[in-house]
């Protein structure tokens, strides 16, 4: 009953996260109850995972309810653990259930962009979206905006990179071009180029800098300023040789591209 009540909060769980949990001897318990065929069922794929049967689980959380701090506890051990185990829906899901905005913040904001980068858009959106606004740090907020750009929502992604930007006269090189970028495909020349000069160009973030000077370089091309371009086409590409990512490699030499 006890490894019922704690798995069922769950929509997978292992015995690693068992112990995560605290319960004693997980290990033997849930072999035996798999082995029988009782209240839970092996899952396919890597990791030794298990699955409560739905009747099971929806039973098991009205019969035995656990008390809010129970949970709550329980939630927070669980996040820990997936978050060291490298399973960061689940670690924010976990965070979200224990009403934790803070947690949720740092975790997205940390490491927000592998979810995006493996399709998890609706999960970014969905978790971000449950942190309050006046709780959210620029890093939040601006993937959130990546988030919106992905989904086609330039409006709702422009919302979250102004307040990412705050009132600052200066901004991150990623976060100017990205808000220069939407400016550039709305033909608000002029406007990208001013976001673009506030950008941070120090040498400190090269894969950055060398994306943002490439969107400096089209939207210089397409006012008419072939020489400013080249310029910067080049120095765009001086950069990314120095990073070797595929992202400011391919920024720089689309920039080419179209200068040529």
């Amino acid at each position: 009953r006890e490894v019922l009540r704690k798995v069922s909060p769950f929509d997978r769980f292992s015995v690693g996260l068992c112990e995560a949990l605290e319960l004693e001897d997980p290990a033997s318990i849930l072999a035996g109850l798999a082995r029988r065929g009782l209240f839970l069922q092996p899952q396919s794929g890597p990791g030794n995972w298990f699955v409560l049967h739905e009747l099971v689980r929806q039973f098991v959380r009205q019969a035995w309810p656990l008390e809010d701090g129970t949970l709550r506890a329980l939630h927070l051990r669980a996040a820990r653990w997936f978050e060291a185990e490298g399973h960061l829906a689940e670690a924010l899901r976990s965070l979200a259930a224990a009403a934790e905005p803070e947690g949720l913040a740092r975790l997205l904001a940390a490491r927000g962009d592998e979810l995006l980068a493996h399709g998890g858009v609706d999960t970014v959106l969905e978790l971000g979206g449950r942190v309050p606004v006046d709780r959210r740090t620029p890093a939040l907020e601006e993937l959130l905006g990546e988030a919106h750009t992905v989904r086609g929502e330039p409006e709702q992604a422009q919302a979250c990179f102004r307040r990412a930007a705050g009132g600052d006269t200066s901004l991150p090189p990623r976060l100017a071009w990205r808000i220069g970028l939407m400016h550039h495909e709305r033909g608000e020349h002029g406007e990208a180029l001013e976001v673009f000069g506030r950008a941070r160009c120090d040498g400190s973030r090269p894969a950055e800098e060398a994306v943002l000077l490439a969107a400096m370089a089209t939207t210089h091309l397409l006012t008419g300023d072939v020489e400013r371009c080249r310029e910067l086409c080049r120095r765009s590409l001086e950069l990314a040789e120095t990073t070797a990512e595929d992202r400011a490699l391919a920024a720089a030499h689309a920039a080419l591209m179209l200068e040529a």
